[in-house]
């Protein structure tokens, strides 16, 4: 479950009364699946209890290598390390066939 997209920060949004509620609400009703209060939160101050990635994007076009090589393709500010799940990220820009002969 993820309560919101793009919250923050944490601690914020939502209210601690809020977060602390649909804690305990999702413990009763659904205790064993995952909870996040957002599905990104600040690069730099990543919590992965409070939500899935330090962040989304880029949102451009990626080089094909660049995008299957890369641990966090085409970030410039990236948190040292791989990311695992990318929530929004641009595609790799494939030339039409044609053109490369």
């Amino acid at each position: 479950w993820c309560v919101g997209n793009e919250l923050g920060p944490k601690g914020e949004s939502p209210r601690p009364q809020i977060a602390e509620g649909l804690t305990k609400i999702f413990a009763a009703v659904d205790p064993d699946r995952l909870l996040l209060m957002s599905s990104v939160d600040a690069p730099g101050d990543h919590d992965d209890a409070y939500a899935l990635a330090p962040r989304d994007g880029p949102y451009d076009f990626l080089d094909p290598v660049r995008f299957f090589a890369e641990g966090d393709p085409g970030t410039t500010n990236a948190t040292p390390g791989i990311i695992a799940f990318q929530p929004e990220i641009g595609s790799a820009s494939l030339p039409v066939y044609e053109t490369l002969l």
